[in-house]
């Protein structure tokens, strides 16, 4: 990408398998990222191997400075927390003008150039607000690539008209999503700021979103909110056998009837698969009812060749292969899940099912 205007930079804290990093790093390089800070929850020498070498690519390794300026230098409990420790560390280290903050599993969208965007930006505004676009599948079939798909968009509508599309389904749904609905931040650099999951802090210590802030009409969030049916159940599966102390995350009913009802389903394979297609999946009928409506999206970039203009040939992202990466990956929460609910990953694997 060539546009002028202000430089801007991405940070993800990553757990994942090493396809799903190298294509967020690929895809945010190729979008015209001047730095992308991935920040390793665990060490992953598959990795770092992949990512050496790659130009403008820091990798930092979650709690490497000892967790200096955590609470009694302690590793943060909740991903959350690790989430915004390492994330303000790379915010205050950028040279970058602006500093997105988002998962692995989302990929910035611009309609209209970010740096355009970023240029028109009122300077007593600090952040800009970037809505979400939230993957979903239009057939059962194991698609091509693990970003396959359309996406659709965030709707206002209750009650009976999510019903009148999704029916059962629309409990699993806050304003159509079965993901977040409050966006994720690009923040000036250059402030003394935290950089929270959703939003900038003005001290790490504090929780209120009080900074000026206007939202981008142009630019979103492309959300893969499982990148197979395996790493859907799992990621649920995780947050439904997470039990940490003092106050909780307040997950939303819609969530949290994921969670539940994904357990309940965890013994069966094809429950598993039907959970995460009555989450992610969409009907024929559903998919002209969302057109209607305006709110299915089918001009995603290309991210496997972001990945092959990166990496060549060394990037497999295949379902199949990304299945196997996260069995190798996950052998204690497959074990957990196993144990407690009669979980077989295998049997729901793409290389398998």
């Amino acid at each position: 990408m060539t546009e002028t205007g202000p430089s801007w930079g991405v940070v993800a804290l990553v757990d994942e398998p090493a396809a799903l990093t190298a294509a967020f790093v690929a895809h945010h390089l190729v979008q015209g990222a001047s730095e992308v800070h991935v920040c390793l929850d665990r060490p992953d020498a598959e990795t770092q191997d992949l990512l050496a070498g790659v130009g403008d690519v820091r990798v930092w390794i979650a709690g490497q400075d000892g967790w200096a300026d955590s609470w009694q230098n302690q590793r943060p409990l909740r991903h959350q927390g690790r989430q915004k420790y390492m994330a303000t560390h790379a915010y205050q280290a950028s040279r970058a003008d602006w500093m997105l903050h988002c998962d692995a599993d989302e990929f910035l969208h611009q309609v209209r150039p970010l740096r355009t965007d970023l240029a028109h930006s009122d300077p007593n505004k600090h952040w800009r607000r970037l809505l979400v676009h939230e993957r979903v599948f239009l057939s059962r079939e194991t698609p091509a690539h693990i970003f396959s798909g359309q996406f659709r968009s965030d709707w206002k509508d209750r009650g009976d008209a999510a019903f009148e599309i999704y029916g059962f389904g629309a409990r699993y749904l806050n304003r159509g999503l079965t993901g977040h609905v409050a966006g994720k931040a690009i923040t000036r650099t250059g402030h003394p700021y935290a950089l929270g999951v959703h939003f900038p802090l003005r001290d790490y210590h504090v929780t209120v979103n009080d900074i000026p802030y206007a939202p981008s009409k142009s630019v979103f969030l492309m959300h893969f909110d499982g990148l197979t049916p395996l790493h859907y159940a799992l990621k649920m599966l995780r947050r439904e056998m997470t039990v940490v102390k003092g106050p909780q995350v307040a997950y939303g009913d819609y969530r949290r009837a994921q969670y539940s009802d994904m357990a309940a389903a965890a013994g069966d394979p094809n429950a598993v698969r039907d959970m995460h297609w009555l989450c992610q999946g969409l009907s024929h009928r559903q998919v002209r009812a969302l057109s209607r409506k305006k709110l299915l999206h089918d001009d995603a970039p290309d991210i496997p060749g972001a990945v092959r203009q990166v990496f060549g040939d060394k990037v497999d992202l295949s379902p199949a292969a990304f299945d196997r990466a996260l069995i190798r990956r996950e052998p204690e929460l497959i074990a957990r899940a196993r144990d407690r609910y009669g979980f077989d990953a295998e049997a729901v694997s793409s290389a398998t099912g």
